[in-house]
């Protein structure tokens, strides 16, 4: 049985269907760092609750410290997932559920929507500048194994190509 309550992931993805091919190092280091700034933006930002008639010995920032992320990606797209599986000491899903006093918006779609507008055009940019370069470098010739000369020589046959 699922466990009642309301967590948090969000899954964001970069369509990469006109390059065709999984990432390289050094834009999978991109991806990576958007993954670490984006993570700490929000536990920096989920901060502030009151704990009106907590006891001082219960755990606090719970929820805070429950966020994490992963990353992927496939020949046709980037992705992000950012989570938050905070429970109760019953077990209980709550982060889904958080809001400010006096309001009723949900602060995982607050924080979330102010990590998104001030990190997706940098990490947009930097991606689009990695491609680029990956694109734009020379590539170093392969040597085929048998080593083959000037005249690629096709073994059936025995005919010159």
């Amino acid at each position: 049985m699922a466990n009642p309550g309301a967590s948090v992931k969000v899954v964001t993805t970069l369509d990469l269907s006109n390059i065709q091919r999984r990432l390289l190092d050094n834009e999978v280091a991109v991806l990576n760092k958007y993954r670490s700034e984006v993570v700490s933006f929000i536990k920096g930002e989920w901060d502030g609750w009151v704990y009106a008639g907590r006891p001082a010995s219960a755990a606090f920032d719970v929820s805070q410290q429950a966020w994490s992320s992963t990353v992927g990606s496939t020949e046709n797209e980037a992705r992000l997932t950012v989570t938050n599986d905070a429970r109760t000491k019953g077990g209980k899903l709550y982060a889904g559920y958080i809001h400010r006093t006096g309001t009723s918006a949900l602060e995982w779609e607050v924080v979330w929507a102010k990590a998104d507008a001030k990190y997706a055009p940098k990490f947009m940019q930097a991606m689009l500048e990695a491609i680029k370069k990956n694109v734009l470098a020379p590539r170093n010739p392969r040597t085929i194994p048998g080593g083959m000369g000037t005249a690629a020589t096709a073994r059936r046959g025995g005919r010159s190509v």
